[in-house]
């Protein structure tokens, strides 16, 4: 049985909107809405994803990486407009945070299939370093500047 013959036989007798368009694909003969005449594909969904705790870690990262993008413009701004030029002791934790930050958020991001297959304790954890690296970068930043 072809991919289509399943969604055909699956919407013979139901009532199912397209995804997109909303459409009711009741009867429908072939693998397109013939509303929004796109592609339409029968699938297994998780009921529930598990993204909390990958949402949470993502947002501490971006939240760090952000902080330290916007102290990193300021700077370069100060310095082409009134030659302003922060110390080497504020500029290493912000360049370093934003290395390490960086990286890690890229790793989560390219590794959402991986975090979603451990167990919820460990999903926890992470999401917590994630956030205890973002306020342990502002705390370094914050602790020798000010």
């Amino acid at each position: 049985m072809s991919d289509t013959d399943a969604l055909v036989e699956f919407l013979a007798d139901r009532h199912v909107s397209c995804p997109n368009c909303g459409y009711d694909l009741h009867g429908l003969r072939n693998a397109r809405c013939p509303e929004c005449d796109l592609q339409l594909a029968l699938r297994v969904n998780l009921v529930d994803p598990r993204l909390g705790a990958w949402i949470v870690a993502v947002v501490g990262l971006s939240c760090g990486v952000g902080f330290e993008v916007l102290l990193l413009a300021y700077f370069g701004w100060m310095k082409l407009v009134s030659g302003f030029a922060p110390s080497a002791v504020a500029m290493v934790p912000l360049v370093v945070g934003f290395m390490v930050q960086g990286s890690a958020l890229l790793a989560l991001l390219r590794g959402r299939g991986w975090f979603r297959r451990r167990a919820g304790w460990a999903r926890a954890a992470v999401a917590s370093a994630c956030w205890v690296i973002t306020l342990a970068s502002a705390l370094v930043f914050f602790g020798l500047v000010g």
